[in-house]
Parts: structure tokens; sequence; C-alpha cells
């Protein structure tokens, strides 16, 4: 959640995991998600309100270290006409560094 002074925002949702192979020299996985971004609308004291902004879609693919990730945030709120009915697109690409033997630091896979 965030927020700041009247304003807020939360992501809900799930995504699942699917492993497609996991050794000692090779982990690979693919992960789909669905998300609903909720917000308050504040527009006077007295009218507030929670809505729905957006319906968010989200997919990962992971090798090794590396992930590559793509999301499409649709706009369902009244923000769908300031955007013209356009969501948005959004592209991740991450390496993690992670090595045990020598930095003694441990890395989850999420």
């Amino acid at each position: 959640m965030m927020k700041q002074g009247p304003s807020f925002q939360l992501n809900a949702g799930n995504s699942f995991k699917f492993i497609l192979s996991q050794n000692s020299n090779e982990y690979q996985a693919f992960q789909v998600g669905a998300w609903a971004r909720f917000a308050n609308r504040y527009e006077t004291p007295e009218q507030t309100g929670i809505l729905v902004d957006a319906a968010i879609l989200s997919t990962r693919f992971d090798y090794n270290n590396f992930s590559l990730g793509f999301s499409y945030d649709i706009n369902v709120s009244d923000l769908a006409t300031a955007s013209n009915g356009n969501g948005a697109f959004e592209f991740a690409l991450v390496y993690k560094i992670c090595n045990e033997e020598r930095r003694k630091l441990y890395c989850p896979r999420f």
C-alpha cells in the first residue's frame, strides 16, 4: 500500500508460478498473474470513497539469475477517459547478483 496525504493506492492479486526445470545447473520458471489496483476517490473531505482504478495482467519468465517480465494495466475507472482508453505497458529485465560461496548472500526465488 502506498499513501501520500489523503491519497492511497493498493494493488491486490495473485501470481502463479510454474517451474519448468530446476537442477544444480539450470532454473527456468514461468509466472502469470492478475491484479486489481484500488485507490481512493478524494474530491472533498465529505466526498470520498474507494474505487477500482485498474486491472493488471502480468507474466514473467525466469532463467537462472535473469528474469524478463511484462505487464499491462487496463484502466477501468474514469481515468480511462484521460488515457483515451489505453492502458500502460511495463517491461522489466532483472539480473540477480547472487553468489553464495563468495558473498554469503542468500537470494530466494519468488
